[in-house]
């Protein structure tokens, strides 16, 4: 057997240790074997995979670099994949700059192939996340409003080259997120515009799954209720009924398709939304109820804390049946 297939045998039998030594062995004495590459690939994938404190995601991001800076192993789909997971190593190390300019390299690169990459949408939103996350990794940027911006270019680039792509719906969902991050600072109502068609768009997708579109319906309903602040007193009772109806569909599984099963922390963030907005609509019995559900099922760590808001909601419950008898 082999120095590369004890390493593969170690691995599968889960004894990383005495693969990482057969690994890193056969690299070093191997190092034009093609099976290399893998190898190599194999040795940084475990830094990153102990992530944690310490230095596993330098010396991941370090032996990813070894994959796709030897040019007898580049260009190639695994270069491609480990200049993926450089960058994605600086980020985890909130080495956002030079996270920025491994995944801005790699779309240029995947971007003079001949066929398009599947990793070029998953480059797309990694560069579009490193930008809110870090605002001097765009170039020229004078404050974070610049960021959102360039980061819904960047995503919006993923539903127009690859509409049928997983992460489509996603990046909608994200675009939404960010033109409601724009809308909070600006007051612009057109980004709240930009912001629910976004969010439509993702929720309308065949391709979101159930956790992309909960996502978008808990952020379309927050959407919905900020508009509500700025809205005229008809308008504002309308937008906020639409914002408790987007919630309180994620907490009945209104949203879910056939044989999905609901995503446990969306339902609990729309009840917890839906509860306080049940209180702000003088709505009483339903946010008790919604209460009720949170410290039973849905939240009982924060038991305590739904206990308080239904003793608070008792009274005026009690005054709401004696008005009925």
């Amino acid at each position: 057997m082999t120095g590369s297939n004890r390493a593969w045998a170690s691995d599968l039998a889960g004894n990383e240790s005495n693969a990482f030594r057969l690994f890193t062995n056969f690299v070093a004495h191997f190092p034009t074997h093609q099976f290399a590459p893998q190898a190599q690939y194999w040795i940084a994938t475990y830094y990153f995979r102990r992530g944690g404190g310490g230095t596993n995601y330098v010396n991941a991001e370090e032996n990813y670099q070894k994959v796709f800076q030897n040019t007898k192993w580049s260009p190639s789909e695994l270069s491609f994949q480990a200049q993926m997971m450089a960058g994605r190593s600086a980020y985890a190390r909130q080495g956002y700059s030079d996270a920025t300019n491994y995944f801005t390299r790699l779309i240029n690169e995947l971007k003079k192939l001949n066929s398009p990459s599947p990793l070029l949408p998953e480059a797309y939103y990694a560069l579009a996340d490193t930008y809110v996350r870090y605002p001097e990794a765009v170039p020229d940027s004078i404050n974070t409003l610049e960021n959102y911006k360039e980061a819904i270019v960047v995503l919006g680039k993923i539903p127009v080259e690859f509409p049928t792509n997983a992460l489509a719906p996603l990046a909608w969902g994200q675009m939404g997120a960010y033109y409601s991050q724009l809308a909070g600072q600006t007051r612009d109502a057109k980004d709240y515009e930009r912001a629910v068609k976004a969010y439509t768009l993702a929720l309308n997708s065949d391709l979101a799954d159930v956790t992309c579109r909960s996502l978008a319906q808990v952020g379309l309903a927050k959407v919905l209720e900020r508009q509500a602040q700025e809205a005229r007193d008809a308008e504002r009772t309308n937008l906020l009924d639409q914002a408790f109806g987007h919630y309180w569909q994620v907490v009945e599984g209104k949203n879910l398709r056939e044989q999905e099963v609901a995503d446990p922390f969306w339902v609990k963030a729309a009840a917890i939304a839906a509860a306080r907005l049940a209180e702000e609509l003088r709505q009483w019995d339903v946010a008790a109820k919604l209460y009720e559900r949170l410290r039973d099922e849905l939240a009982p760590t924060l038991r305590k804390t739904w206990q308080l808001k239904l003793e608070k909601l008792a009274p005026l419950r009690s005054h709401i049946e004696s008005a009925k008898n």
